[in-house]
């Protein structure tokens, strides 16, 4: 009867270990859970300012296309009026 108790103490103790066990990798999961979803929404920030710079870098270059566009115009017509017959 003796050795039939501690037998089933043994197995208690190893159920209550493994479910002690069970529970800290449940909690170190939550854990790189919540870290990786942390890093997901700052990944989603940055992305969205990366976006946001870009947008502002294609309308900087139209802007300088125009510019130059124009300058080229200018100039054009500059050196047309200093060619033309007077």
């Amino acid at each position: 009867m003796k050795l039939l108790k501690e037998e089933t103490d043994r197995e208690k103790e190893k159920s209550l270990s493994a479910a002690e066990a069970a529970r800290n990798n449940i909690t170190e999961i939550a854990s790189q859970r919540d870290a990786a979803k942390q890093e997901a929404r700052d990944l989603e920030r940055q992305l969205a300012a990366a976006l946001a710079d870009l947008e502002l870098s294609r309308k900087d270059y139209e802007r300088a296309v125009m510019s130059n566009e124009k300058l080229q115009s200018a100039l054009e017509s500059f050196c047309s009026s200093l060619t033309a017959p007077k």
